[in-house]
């Protein structure tokens, strides 16, 4: 099992117009394909000076997005669901054998991903599907975990509320704003606790499947 961090130019798409053009920090939290061929959901959180209305026109402005779900959360920050048609980044992250940590974009037009993937020949296969699509990326850090993760107390008993009132189910039967109104924990630490929570679970999962 391998955790990897890849910094990747971004192609002209949802994320590069609103980080650079709006001066936004975008962090996507979890992403997943649809019923739909090539449609991928973007589970993201946007830092931003501007209005959410604002948003809302520049997405219905842009080529290849399908869906749009965004709440205000707080006077800059905007939580929500993003689906996009084609997103050549996207829809090689969601492929097998391949978890999203989380994704943040960078100055200069960049995002950094952090990814839990099976192993060395996973890795080669992204990279030789990002030369494909003429992606210019660079691995920042490669690390192997070798042991087993166990979750702290406190992670296993936020995971269990978490699982009992179906926030992992497809729909999500509640969402994470209201999950942690229940728990009394800021939104942004609780997706770092939930995705923390996911990694070590995948990881043990593809250390007992494939050791």
């Amino acid at each position: 099992m391998i955790e990897v961090r890849i910094e990747v130019d971004l192609p002209d798409n949802w994320v590069k117009n609103i980080s650079t053009e709006h001066s936004s920090k975008i962090r996507i939290m979890d992403l997943r394909g649809t019923s739909k061929d090539r449609q991928i959901q973007d589970f993201v959180e946007i830092t931003t000076t501007a209005r959410i209305r604002e948003l809302f026109d520049v997405f219905s402005r842009l080529d290849g997005i399908s869906g749009v779900d965004l709440v205000q959360i707080e006077p800059n920050r905007i939580m929500g669901a993003i689906t996009t048609d084609r997103c050549p980044i996207c829809s090689i992250f969601a492929g097998p054998n391949c978890s999203v940590i989380s994704a943040e974009s960078r100055g200069g037009g960049k995002m950094e991903w952090n990814l839990l993937i099976s192993g060395s020949e996973t890795l080669n296969m992204l990279s030789e599907r990002m030369n494909e699509v003429k992606l210019n990326y660079k691995v920042v850090s490669v690390r192997n975990l070798k042991s087993k993760r166990e979750l702290t107390a406190r992670q296993h008993e936020i995971a269990k509320i978490a699982f009992e009132l179906g926030y992992f189910d497809f729909p999500k039967k509640i969402t994470l704003v209201s999950l942690s109104e229940r728990l009394r924990i800021a939104p942004p630490t609780l997706s770092e606790i939930l995705r923390r929570v996911e990694k070590n679970v995948l990881a043990f999962y593809f250390q007992t499947r494939w050791n």
